[in-house]
């Protein structure tokens, strides 16, 4: 199974578009570039099991056009955080995949 087989589902499409409809518009930082991405600190708690849902709203976050400056957490956030910083920004995974 790959990443795009739960990503691309039309439910996880159908939700992800009201969620930019939601928040499009709304300013969470100081801090935005060219293409109207922001940019804010993410800090998450840990949480055993339940941090498997970090993967998820980390996901959402980026796709409603949140980008991350700093990542940190506890326990299963700092996890988390690890694999948000080894990924790279989006646009790096974008030209990743379109070299392979």
């Amino acid at each position: 199974m790959q990443a795009e087989d739960f990503t691309q589902a039309d439910e996880v499409q159908e939700l992800l578009g009201r969620l930019r409809s939601t928040s499009e518009g709304k300013q969470f930082s100081d801090v935005i570039d060219d293409q109207g991405h922001q940019y804010v600190d993410l800090v998450m708690e840990g949480g055993g099991v339940l941090g498997v849902a970090l993967v998820g709203y980390t996901f959402v976050l980026e796709e409603i056009g949140l980008r991350f400056l700093r990542v940190g957490g506890t326990s299963a956030g700092s996890i988390n955080a690890l694999l948000v910083a080894g990924l790279g920004t989006p646009q790096e995974r974008e030209d990743r995949k379109g070299a392979g």
